[in-house]
């Protein structure tokens, strides 16, 4: 929730696609975690959770490892 997204040299935004981008990133992220708790205390599989929850640590990973190699572009 605090990095939403970064500048990637390949995407190059504007600062204001920037903002716009991390404001739907987090938005995503709220729907999806209001997804994943109310199926969890319903009893829903835990493989679907399982794979929703991956998906989320996935491009959180993902976004980490662009920060640590410097891919990020500073506006």
């Amino acid at each position: 929730m605090l990095v939403g997204t970064i500048n990637h040299p390949n995407m190059n935004y504007t600062s204001l696609e920037l903002k716009e981008t991390k404001k739907a990133t987090r938005c995503v992220m709220l729907l999806e975690i209001f997804i994943i708790i109310p199926l969890f205390s319903l009893g829903a599989s835990k493989e679907y959770l399982c794979f929703m929850s991956l998906g989320i640590i996935l491009c959180a990973a993902s976004i980490v490892v662009a920060k640590i190699t410097k891919q990020e572009v500073t506006l």
